[in-house]
């Protein structure tokens, strides 16, 4: 799956979860400027278009799509980013 179509202030929240994926909502909207609310619904909205249920799931799927890791994989072993040899 490719990382759905994304404003501008959704690229950088993505970032900012990215870079420092235990903030908080306040946290986020701390690092960007602007309201806690405003980044809680950034947040909400990049959970929905990601298809996300829980704040982890997204983080975990943005890291997925970050370095091309097929979700079918069942272990880190079995993806060939993560293996060393």
């Amino acid at each position: 799956m490719a990382l759905p179509h994304l404003t501008p202030r959704e690229w950088e929240v993505v970032t900012v979860l990215l870079m420092f994926p235990g903030l908080t909502n306040k946290g986020v909207a701390r690092k960007l400027g602007f309201a806690e609310g405003t980044a809680k619904i950034h947040i909400a909205n990049l959970m929905r278009k990601m298809g996300a249920r829980r704040r982890a799931s997204l983080v975990a799927a943005l890291i997925r799509e970050s370095y091309g890791i097929d979700n079918r994989l069942s272990t880190v072993a079995d993806c060939p980013v993560l293996m060393t040899g």
